[in-house]
């Protein structure tokens, strides 16, 4: 951490005790020639034990291990509790905004306690844990940055993509450091690889079977989506019971079939939704995206058990949005037209060539029309978009 190392409250950025060549630590691994975290050092990271779990906390590299700094305010001088306080949060905000005087305050104790002989050797030893079982988050959270285009040859691939009609090399750029602004969705702390989308170079993707409408296995499908990936960023509930439903007045339709139809639609999103909560809950961030249904924007007779819980799915997100949204999770849905896939195909004549000739755009509906919007609803683009529906049906309902 920047200036963090002067005299704390002298306003100077002299180095202070805690550089001193001489000092080791209690820690023997933090003494050795080749350690990378000698006491001297200290360098900070969010952390957590993988085998304690709990929360993500502010702790201090030293040797190979790492201090759970939240957990030692009664050891350190009172000087350092607004510190302390602070490295007791999931990210570095609160302790970054206390400033130099309170950074150098809190590197000072840390020094004092980490050291040969200090009194307070056996409580530390108890908080220390082993960095090789620690996982890491970000230590802030990154929404976007600007870059530096590094080389001749990048800048000229750049505007080759950038203006194709002009991909001439302007002077400005010849002689003169250019920036552009960048988001940073593969930003992750390091150690950790990333999950690129489909058709990158290196992305992975993992396969599990799961019944939306058991809690049990819904909490399995996330339980191995972060032991591969290590996070959940988005959610999109588009598990639904519509194959074995047939065009039938309300008052015929069949009680077990309507408890069917809702233990999947409305129960399947509600634990989807609540599995992986709590690691966007954690990480402060997450998009869900829920696809409900155009009939249950517009209404549609024969089908009212569908079309109640896709009505469900719509009230569900607006609520949902309106309760997470103090942990930075967004939520929104997808209102889809007829689509054609496997299970509408049976579907009446009819019916599909109503839904066709009501259109905008007068072509059948593909499975791939929803995934611009929904790779929108998840991305950084819609980052300030939340609690809404989008209708996707080629211009059906408009409004």
């Amino acid at each position: 951490m920047r200036d963090a190392s002067f005299t704390a409250g002298s306003g100077s950025a002299h180095l202070n005790e805690t550089h001193d060549p001489a000092l080791r630590s209690f820690v023997v691994s933090a003494n050795r020639a080749d350690a990378g975290f000698p006491i001297q050092n200290l360098p900070l990271a969010v952390f957590r034990s993988r085998l304690r779990g709990g929360d993500f906390r502010v702790g201090a590299g030293i040797g190979d291990l790492v201090l759970d700094i939240g957990e030692m305010g009664a050891s350190l001088a009172a000087e350092c509790g607004p510190a302390v306080q602070a490295c007791r949060g999931v990210s570095m905000k609160a302790l970054m905004e206390l400033g130099p005087v309170h950074w150098a305050r809190l590197r000072l104790g840390l020094s004092r306690l980490l050291r040969e002989g200090a009194p307070c050797q056996r409580e530390a030893e108890q908080h220390l844990h082993p960095i090789a079982d620690a996982e890491f988050l970000l230590p802030l959270k990154i929404g976007n940055f600007s870059d530096y285009l590094a080389s001749m040859h990048h800048i000229s691939k750049v505007i080759r993509v950038k203006r194709p009609d002009h991909p001439e090399l302007p002077q400005s750029f010849v002689w003169s450091p250019i920036a552009y602004h960048s988001r940073a969705s593969t930003v992750r702390a390091s150690g950790y690889g990333f999950a690129r989308p489909r058709g990158q170079a290196g992305g992975k993707a993992l396969y599990t079977k799961v019944d939306v409408s058991d809690d049990d296995s819904v909490k399995g499908m996330v339980r191995q989506t972060l032991a591969r990936f290590g996070r959940v960023d988005g959610l999109i509930n588009n598990a639904a019971y519509f194959r074995e439903v047939k065009l039938t007045d309300f008052d015929q339709i069949d009680p077990a079939q309507w408890d069917r139809i809702f233990a999947v639609n409305v129960k399947g999103t509600w634990q989807c939704c609540k599995a992986v909560m709590p690691a966007m809950r954690e990480q402060g961030s997450g998009a869900i995206v829920n696809i409900a249904s155009v009939v249950a924007v517009a209404g549609q007779p024969g089908y009212l058990q569908y079309v109640a819980s896709k009505g469900a799915v719509l009230s569900l997100t607006k609520g949902l949005a309106k309760e997470v949204g103090k942990h930075g999770v967004r939520v929104n849905c997808i209102a889809p037209g007829f689509v054609l896939t496997d299970a509408t195909r049976n579907r009446p004549a009819e019916w599909q060539q109503s839904f066709l000739k009501a259109r905008a755009l007068s072509r059948e509906q593909q499975p791939d029309d929803l995934v611009g919007t929904a790779i929108y609803l998840v991305s950084d683009l819609a980052g300030f978009v939340s609690g809404q529906t989008i209708v996707v049906d080629g211009g059906h309902i408009m409004y």
